[in-house]
C-alpha cells in the first residue's frame, strides 16, 4: 500500500463573517473518494469523469427524451422503446460533440436542447396550386452554423422538403 501526505491546517478560532465565508467556499474544492481498489488520483478522477458523464447522459435522456416516463405495455413494447432510446442518446452525443466550437462562442446558444429546439423551428408547407412542399422560412445564422457544424448543406434540406 501507499499513502499520500497532504498538508493540513486547524483552525483555532473564527468569528462568523458571512461574507468572508462564502467568499473563501467559492473558492475551495475537493474531491472525497473512497475506493476498495488502489489506483492512483489521476486513474481514480478518470473513473469518477466517465461514471459522471454516464449520468449526465441518463439525466439528458430523462429531460429531453422522455425517459423518464415508460408509458407501454407489454415487454415488447419496452424493448423497442429502450431502442429507441439508446440511438436517441448516440446521436444526441454525436450532436453535443459536433457543436461543441459553436458552445466556445456562444455557451447557451449551442446546447443541445437549445439546437434542437431551432431546428425544431425549420417547417415547410404545401403550395395549394403546385402541390409541392416548399420550406416556411429562411434558414437563421444560428441555424447555418449548427447545419455546417454537423456538415449538412442547406440545399439537402430543401431536397427533403421538396421530395414530401
Amino acid at each position: 500500500k501507499t499513502s499520500v501526505d497532504t498538508d493540513t491546517f486547524t483552525i483555532k478560532s473564527f468569528e462568523r463573517d458571512f461574507e468572508i465565508i462564502n467568499k473563501d467556499i467559492q473558492c475551495c474544492g475537493f474531491y472525497v473518494i473512497v475506493t476498495s481498489d488502489q489506483m492512483s488520483a489521476a486513474e481514480a478522477y478518470r473513473e469518477c469523469h466517465k461514471r459522471d458523464c454516464v449520468e449526465k447522459v441518463f439525466r439528458a435522456l430523462k429531460s429531453s427524451l422522455g425517459m423518464d416516463c415508460i408509458g407501454v405495455h407489454t415487454a415488447d413494447a419496452i424493448v423497442g422503446k429502450a431502442l429507441v432510446w439508446f440511438v436517441a442518446s448516440i446521436l444526441r452525443s454525436a450532436l453535443f460533440l459536433k457543436l461543441t466550437t459553436l458552445r466556445k462562442e456562444d455557451r447557451k446558444g449551442f446546447t443541445v436542447p437549445a439546437a434542437l429546439d431551432l431546428l425544431d423551428e425549420v417547417s415547410a408547407y404545401k403550395d395549394l396550386n403546385t402541390g409541392k412542399y416548399e420550406r416556411r422560412y429562411s434558414f437563421t445564422a444560428k441555424q447555418k452554423k449548427i447545419f455546417r457544424a454537423v456538415g449538412v448543406k442547406e440545399d439537402s434540406i430543401d431536397a427533403l422538403i421538396a421530395g414530401l
